[in-house]
C-alpha cells in the first residue's frame, strides 16, 4: 500500500524531486561502505581487480560496469557485496551456492574464490548471460567447480519461452515468438535432489519472481537451512499480485530471522513499510 501511494504521488512532484526519489528508492544515495579496490588493465585486453585482502580477479571489458555497480556505484550493492562476500568468508569449507538469477556470474565468483572447494550452481534463463557467466569462471581457473545452466527457478518445474532484453535480462514472452528461446524452470527442490546437493547458501534475484522461486525450495529451506541472500523486487512483486507480507510470513514460519547486508537486525514490518523498490537482505534460520 504504502509503495503504491508513494508511485503515485511522485507524478505530482516537480521533476529534481521525482529523480531523487527514484534514486533513492533503487539505492544509488544509500551509503555503503567503500571497498579498497584497484583497477589494473592487462595486455589481453582484460581487466584485473584486486581487494585489500589480496583476492583478485579478472573480468572482460563487458562485465567491468557490473563490478562498478557492485563495488562503486550503487550504495545497497556495495553494502550487499560486502555482506555476501562476509557470508563467504563464514561458509563450511565445502559450501555450495545455488545462484538463482545468476547474472554475469560475479557473486558465484566471489563465492568459489572464497574457498578452494567451494562449488556453485548457477540458475540463469537469459543465452547471453550464461554465456557472460561461462567466461568469467573460466577467465578465473574456477569453471571446474562451478556447474552453469540455462534455466530458471519456478515454484514448478517447466518451460518458459524467453527474449533477453537490450541489457541481456530473460523477459518471459508467450509461446511461439520467433525471437525467443525455450529454457527449462526447476524447482530448488528437485535441484538439490537431482544433484544431491545441500546448499549453504541461496542467493535469489530475479527481477520479481522471488515469491514462485521460495515456493519451490519448501522442502530445502525445512531440511538444509541454507542462509538466504535476497533481493526483494518489492514494486514487481507487488504489480504481478504477490504479497510482500505472505512472503516474508512464510520465511518466519520456517524459522528465518532477517538482517540487513550490514548484520542490523530487520522487524518484519519493516518490509511491509519500506518505501524502497528493492530491499537486499540476508535471511538467516
Amino acid at each position: 500500500m504504502i509503495r503504491g501511494l508513494s508511485r503515485a504521488a511522485s507524478g505530482c512532484l516537480p521533476a529534481f524531486v521525482r529523480k531523487w526519489l527514484a534514486a533513492y528508492r533503487f539505492g544509488y544515495i544509500l551509503r555503503g561502505s567503500a571497498f579498497d579496490l584497484t583497477r589494473r588493465g592487462r595486455r589481453d585486453g582484460t581487466i584485473e581487480y584486486a581487494l585489500s585482502h589480496g583476492q583478485t580477479f579478472v573480468v572482460d571489458a563487458d562485465v567491468e560496469q557490473d563490478v562498478a555497480f557492485h563495488f562503486v556505484e550503487n550504495g545497497a550493492s556495495q553494502a550487499e557485496m560486502r555482506g555476501f562476500l562476509r557470508l563467504v568468508a563464514s561458509a563450511p569449507k565445502d559450501a555450495v551456492l545455488i545462484d538463482v538469477g545468476a547474472h554475469k556470474g560475479l557473486f558465484a565468483l566471489m563465492h568459489l574464490l572464497g574457498g578452494a572447494s567451494h562449488r556453485a550452481v548457477l540458475l540463469e534463463p537469459s543465452p547471453p548471460l550464461v554465456d557472460a557467466a561461462h567466461t568469467l569462471l573460466a577467465r578465473n581457473g574456477v569453471a571446474s567447480r562451478a556447474d552453469v545452466r540455462l534455466a530458471g527457478a519456478a515454484a514448478a518445474p517447466g518451460l518458459g519461452w524467453i527474449v533477453p532484453d537490450a541489457l541481456g535480462f530473460a523477459r518471459v514472452v508467450p509461446p511461439g515468438d520467433p525471437t525467443a528461446t525455450r529454457v527449462p524452470f526447476v524447482t530448488i527442490d528437485d535441484l538439490c535432489a537431482e544433484l544431491r546437493i545441500v546448499p549453504s547458501l541461496i542467493k535469489i534475484d530475479v527481477e520479481g519472481a522471488e515469491a514462485q522461486v521460495l515456493r519451490g525450495a519448501q522442502r530445502t529451506l525445512r531440511d538444509a537451512r541454507p542462509v538466504l541472500c535476497l533481493e526483494l523486487h518489492l514494486d514487481t512483486l507487488e504489480q504481478s499480485g504477490e504479497s510482500v507480507a505472505e512472503l516474508i510470513d512464510g520465511l518466519r514460519a520456517a524459522g528465518y530471522r532477517f538482517e540487513s547486508s550490514g548484520g542490523v537486525p530487520l522487524p518484519p514490518w519493516w518490509f511491509k513499510r519500506s518505501l524502497m523498490a528493492i530491499v537486499r537482505f540476508v535471511a538467516r534460520p
